[in-house]
């Protein structure tokens, strides 16, 4: 009687090993791609407010240039266009502090390149001195030429970083 138990033990035995492992094992693998996937997620999501902080900071700017014209040109401000300016202004600010915090903690989640980017090429040389110097639309498209480049080149760094062709 007893050698037909060990004859069923040895017959269940691997069965219920392989069961075990494979149970594990897909588990594991499982845990393992919804860290990846939801990695995937924070990081897209991080590039996906970059890139809408730096086209706030263009539409701020591209206003800043109709504001100039239309304040010193034959035309008024509407009051349409000076509310519209303070919003641009607020978003222009809550954008810049963003990029600000992405630089300063972002490498937690998205690539090295993509902080240096937006740590140097968001840098237009221009300073202060050239604000009172410049004829101010000329600022303003100098700011808005190299934030537009610094906007392209992020979106080339997410893609590679995000895998996306």
């Amino acid at each position: 009687m007893n050698t037909w138990y060990i004859q069923i033990l040895i017959a269940i035995i691997p069965g219920i090993l392989i069961s075990f492992l494979t149970a594990f094992l897909t588990v594991r693998l499982s845990f393992k791609k919804f860290r990846h996937e939801r990695w995937w997620d924070r990081k897209a999501d991080l590039y996906s407010n970059i890139l809408d902080s730096l086209h706030q900071r263009i539409k701020y700017l591209e206003n800043e240039i109709t504001v100039y014209y239309s304040e010193y040109g034959d035309n008024s401000l509407t009051d349409e266009m000076k509310n519209k300016s303070n919003e641009l202004y607020k978003k222009n600010s809550e954008s810049r502090d963003h990029i600000a915090r992405v630089r300063d903690i972002g490498s937690f989640i998205i690539s090295k390149e993509a902080i240096e980017e937006l740590t140097n090429g968001l840098n237009s040389g221009l300073t202060g001195k050239d604000w009172r110097e410049m004829f101010p639309p000329d600022f303003y498209q100098k700011e808005l030429d190299t934030i537009n480049n610094c906007l392209q080149r992020i979106i080339i760094i997410a893609k590679k970083d995000l895998e996306i062709k």
